[in-house]
């Protein structure tokens, strides 16, 4: 199952079909993942929730989204892949970026984010990501790509990206005329 309706593709450099105008500057990275969403009170990770995700992924960072494609060998996983686009990260109460590097005393350091599901994605999801909730995703290295080798240069490369999203996104804004008044 496709949570977002990713358009796949046998062959070319990408799994999938880049949207206009997508640059992909860096090849695929392995990673072990996390999926929770935020509830209660405080908005907290359920790690008991039925639906959350816990599969590894090679994840490519792109100039408008984070694509997670499956790479799960042998079991039959209902998740072939995850879409988010950088308008769905969500800023967490008390911080500055919507990407976190997590540096936990035991274990490996991991990257979070939290993302809320968009209305066109819903119809996919059967039951997983369900979007009446904001989700929180850990995402772990396993192996670096000769380009990322840890996940410093991973949070490195993914906040580069969302800044020049942002800056496009600025520029593409300031492009359009004013319209003119005619008396």
């Amino acid at each position: 199952m496709s949570i977002n309706s990713l358009t796949m593709q046998d062959s070319g450099v990408l799994p999938f079909l880049p949207l206009d105008g997508e640059s992909t500057p860096y090849g695929a990275v392995l990673t072990s993942t996390a999926w929770y969403p935020l509830m209660g009170p405080g908005l907290k990770p359920n790690k008991k929730y039925e639906g959350a995700i816990r599969m590894n992924f090679k994840l490519f960072v792109t100039s408008h989204r984070l694509v997670f494609v499956n790479c799960s060998q042998g079991a039959e996983e209902e998740v072939k892949n995850i879409v988010v686009l950088y308008r769905q990260l969500v800023l967490p109460a008390g911080v500055s970026q919507p990407l976190t590097l997590e540096m936990p005393w035991i274990g490996s350091n991991y990257l979070r984010f939290a993302f809320r599901v968009l209305p066109e994605q819903t119809g996919q999801n059967g039951q997983r990501l369900n979007s009446i909730y904001t989700w929180l995703c850990d995402v772990a290295m396993e192996k670096g790509a000769p380009s990322l080798k840890d996940a410093f240069q991973l949070h490195d490369a993914i906040r580069q990206a969302l800044a020049d999203r942002t800056s496009a996104e600025g520029e593409a804004h300031q492009e359009e005329p004013l319209p003119l008044y005619t008396p």
